[in-house]
């Protein structure tokens, strides 16, 4: 390693995979995950050292388990199929990314009024492109750790809007990771409630094999969810067409439908309930829309994603 090189930094952890044997790869079959395969490692010793993921469009992950003594919460490479690797490390509730020498480019911290940017300790000049790597992978972690959502623990993506040229923007990215159910809750407090009504939703939709096919399925769930926060005339949430259709237009036309509810005070985070009732991932492509239909809205606040899916 290199004089100056970070002691956390990519090689370290490359290191660490290299020195374990791998199990057996999980396929995932129907080809609905955001990810194609999965294999644990293990060390010499036998402890689980981590988890290395294919995901479906191409990026990798290497997901290191701390070892005994460390106080590091979770430690990802994430390596986009068209980005350089960046190292994703949470220690002492802190997250910092990485370059691949070890340069830190993002430090944030997740608050009761979700995360905040911290300065970096070796500030430097970050290109448009290490921006948009970041932006990149921090969609590829997002989908992957929302994969494991539940009770407990959710999946986070933060940006800020940000317009780089007219009629484009960029999601600046604050943050992304799992935290805790109640952490998440303190920053979007209608999380719960939004949960329920997809919940109630998706009943009221009645059985999937009714339908000719998932699409259309989820076109009943969104038509139905959208009603239910409509008719509660609440000015802080609502929900909003992703495609800029009338819902008569989705009714005409089945699986054309995608909404999310937002839930904005006017003060703090703004918050994005993106409702997911198949297993297409986040794409960068789709970050940028939501910069873009926030960006007024949101005056430089964070935007907080949070996937929601039935019954989760």
């Amino acid at each position: 390693m290199s004089a100056g090189k970070a002691p956390n930094g990519i090689e370290v952890v490359e290191a660490t995979f290299r020195a374990t044997s791998r199990g057996r790869a999980i396929r995932d079959t129907s080809g609905r995950e955001a990810w194609e395969r999965y294999s644990d490692v293990r060390r010499a010793d036998g402890s689980v050292a981590g988890r290395a993921v294919d995901m479906r469009d191409g990026s990798r992950i290497l997901e290191a388990a701390p070892a005994n003594g460390e106080v590091v919460a979770a430690s990802h490479i994430v390596k986009p199929k068209d980005g350089a690797p960046l190292l994703f490390r949470v220690e002492d509730g802190v997250q910092t990314v990485r370059d691949a020498s070890g340069n830190p480019l993002l430090r944030s911290e997740w608050t009761n009024n979700g995360p905040v940017r911290l300065p970096v300790s070796r500030p430097a000049a970050i290109s448009g492109h290490q921006l948009q790597d970041v932006e990149q992978a921090g969609a590829v972690l997002y989908n992957w750790l929302s994969t494991s959502n539940s009770s407990e623990r959710r999946a986070c993506l933060a940006f800020r809007a940000v317009k780089y040229r007219p009629g484009r923007f960029s999601a600046n990215m604050v943050y992304a990771g799992s935290v805790s159910r109640e952490e998440v809750d303190a920053a979007c407090r209608r999380l719960r409630q939004v949960q329920r009504l997809t919940d109630e939703a998706t009943r009221e939709a009645g059985d999937p094999l009714r339908y000719r096919r998932p699409s259309e399925f989820g076109t009943a769930v969104h038509v139905r969810l959208r009603r239910k926060v409509d008719a509660l005339s609440d000015p802080d949430l609502k929900a909003e067409l992703s495609l800029s259709k009338t819902l008569d237009e989705a009714l005409l036309r089945p699986g054309s439908i995608r909404i999310d509810v937002v839930e904005d005070s006017g003060i703090g985070p703004i918050c994005v309930y993106d409702i997911k009732t198949g297993r297409r991932g986040l794409t960068s492509k789709r970050v940028r829309e939501f910069a873009r239909r926030l960006s007024l809205r949101s005056r430089g606040r964070v935007i907080i994603i949070s996937e929601i899916r039935p019954y989760e």
